[in-house]
């Protein structure tokens, strides 16, 4: 028997392909309500957690467990949390931080996520965003700071009235493109919830596809809302 370096790469890209699946299946049963309502698959979540093992090894967080609660943190935040400038502050304190052990990274992150979501949803929840988008669409409609804030209020008291400015210009700018003014309020709100980079997370595929016609019909959006309360 002859053993060779394209031998150990196979058996290392087979370990981690399997690691990725079991750890896919793991986060699809334990939030398994959550994912059945977006109509989410073990294989849509696969792609996150490849995704965040990338980039979790380039820190040095190796260790399975470790990389599944940053894989949690995906869910939470986004699946591409790390260039969110929201969190770059959680970042920092914790994966970014070499003074931090490599063992402790993802404990860190996930209380950091446990506090930001208590806060975006005090008093509140997907349900109430969802009856206030369902009022705004009622009204016409503009992609105003103004009324972002009435959709997300929580978010508001987050950061200062500055960051949050800058913030949704920031976001504006890498939109998907689209005339509509509405799909756009409702692209920029959903970023301060799900992610900045939502619509191309592979949580809400089965959800953007009813956001993302153009143009988008009054039947698709009676649809979206009525996912949205369904979300927990």
């Amino acid at each position: 028997m002859k053993l060779s370096a394209e031998i150990f790469v196979a058996l290392e890209r087979s370990n981690r392909d399997l690691w990725v699946s079991e750890t896919a299946g793991k986060i699809r049963g334990s939030f398994s309500d959550y994912f059945d309502v977006l109509n989410v698959s073990t294989l849509d979540l696969e792609q996150i957690c490849s995704d965040v093992e990338i980039w979790a090894s380039s820190y040095q967080v190796t260790g399975g467990r470790d990389v599944a609660k940053l894989c949690v943190v995906a869910v939470s935040l986004g699946h591409h949390f790390w260039k969110d400038p929201r969190f770059a502050t959680y970042i920092s304190e914790s994966v970014q931080n070499q003074n931090v052990e490599r063992t402790r990274c993802s404990r860190l992150l996930m209380k950091a996520t446990d506090d930001w979501l208590s806060l975006l949803w005090h008093d509140d929840s997907v349900l109430h965003f969802a009856e206030r988008l369902e009022e705004l669409m009622k009204q016409s409609c503009d992609d105003s700071d103004r009324n972002i804030r009435y959709l997300v209020p929580n978010h508001w008291s987050m950061f200062t009235e500055d960051y949050n400015s800058q913030y949704l210009t920031w976001l504006r700018s890498r939109l998907p493109e689209t005339k509509s003014a509405l799909k756009r309020t409702i692209l920029t709100a959903g970023a301060l919830i799900f992610g900045a980079n939502w619509w191309n997370d592979p949580q809400y595929t089965k959800l953007m596809h009813y956001l993302m016609a153009e143009p988008i019909s009054d039947q698709q959006l009676t649809k979206l809302i009525a996912k949205l309360r369904e979300i927990n």
